[in-house]
């Protein structure tokens, strides 16, 4: 064979190359610029890539709370809401939480009981403001320790008695608006103030026409540390509304202190 048909096939896989090449780049610049196009917001992909990442931050929780009663007694107190009422297996609740950022500034909770078929919780809150927070929606009013939480945070299958007897076996989780204030000191001090519309076992707030005929609660929280293994927790309560018995004055107030270590 002459050193012409040599150089044949030589050439003939220099093009070959050549081309896979220029076809990989121009795969490259149409990525490229459908990726420039989605992040200046053109097109419908835009709109996908959006919905696409607004999910990833969607925090999704089914949580069932279920056991096992056996009373010695018939003759006994029957709380409410959760609580266990008759003997064997009972289903507490079956609970739906959901929360996401909705942007920078403001974030959304949800939390639903399918077992009682309402919303617990359905509330969105600022982030980013500076020793401040406000929340807007129906919320659990921040009063001592347990009726903020949620039943699977318990540290036992009843709510205390207390709670009970003066808001209901639900606790008190009303629709309305919240202010905290998270003072700049060297220790955790937080101030809460919340306003809500609605009705408890003891005060009816259903019917507003005044400022009065709101409920009003505050909350002053602080924590001390006082070695790595020990702290202080102390707590005062307050609040006030429309009592649902008001044969004995219009306004019910209720203060309260505790102190945990």
């Amino acid at each position: 064979m002459t050193p012409r048909l040599w150089a044949w096939p030589i050439v003939m896989l220099f093009l070959a190359a050549a081309t896979v090449y220029a076809a990989e780049g121009e795969e490259d610049d149409l990525a490229a610029e459908l990726n420039a196009a989605i992040t200046r917001d053109e097109g419908p992909g835009a709109q996908i890539a959006g919905a696409f990442q607004d999910v990833s931050g969607l925090d999704l929780s089914l949580i069932a709370d279920v056991g096992w009663a056996a009373f010695t007694t018939g003759d006994r107190y029957r709380m409410g809401g959760h609580s266990f009422r008759e003997n064997g297996p009972f289903v507490q609740n079956i609970e739906l939480a959901a929360s996401a950022n909705v942007d920078p500034y403001f974030r959304f909770d949800l939390n639903h009981s399918f077992t009682h078929g309402h919303i617990e919780e359905g509330v969105i809150s600022t982030t980013s403001l500076p020793w401040v927070k406000f929340r807007l929606g129906q919320f659990k009013t921040d009063l001592g320790r347990v009726n903020p939480t949620h039943l699977h945070t318990w540290n036992f299958v009843d709510q205390p008695l207390a709670i009970e007897w003066l808001f209901g076996g639900e606790g008190m989780a009303l629709p309305g608006a919240e202010f905290s204030l998270l003072f700049p000191l060297p220790w955790y001090a937080e101030f809460v103030f919340a306003s809500q519309k609605g009705q408890v076992v003891s005060m009816d707030a259903a019917t507003v026409l005044q400022a009065d005929d709101l409920i009003y609660s505050s909350r002053l929280k602080q924590f001390v540390e006082i070695s790595d293994a020990l702290g202080l927790f102390f707590s005062a309560n307050g609040a006030q509304g429309p009592k649902r018995d008001r044969t004995r004055g219009k306004f019910l107030r209720i203060c309260t202190a505790a102190t945990c270590s």
